[in-house]
């Protein structure tokens, strides 16, 4: 049975706590964050070995002929769910060009979004 597209790509990513700078650590919160048809969800969660994390995931409406350039179906299975890290061969599907520039225009007023959001990236883990 092949999954039917939703429409839209989430992506995520987490950053352990530990990786970030206090002052920035101290700026983010938890929530729901919207603006128009854009949401994104922040969480921090604790992992089984005791170190929390920051975790977040966005909702991007995504024509299904342009999924194929975020998710490789031989590697990640028909799912749909990739995880891709930094330096990984198929660079293609790590954060693509626009999606800083998705955050700052989307989420850039709320405090701490965008640094953890780069921070995520900067660290391999979106």
């Amino acid at each position: 049975v092949e999954p039917t597209y939703a429409g839209y790509i989430v992506w995520r990513g987490s950053i352990p706590v530990k990786k970030l700078p206090p002052s920035l650590e101290a700026q983010v919160e938890e929530g729901v964050y919207k603006d128009g048809i854009y949401d994104t969800i922040v969480l921090k969660m604790a992992k089984d070995n005791g170190e929390d994390l920051w975790t977040f995931g966005t909702f991007i409406a995504t024509p299904e002929e342009e999924v194929s350039r975020y998710w490789d179906k031989a590697r990640d299975g028909v799912s749909r769910h990739g995880s891709h890290k930094k330096g990984e061969e198929n660079t293609s599907t790590t954060s693509p060009e626009w999606f800083r520039q998705y955050f700052q225009r989307h989420f850039g007023q709320v405090p701490g979004l965008v640094p953890l959001v780069d921070a995520t990236i900067e660290s391999g883990e979106l």
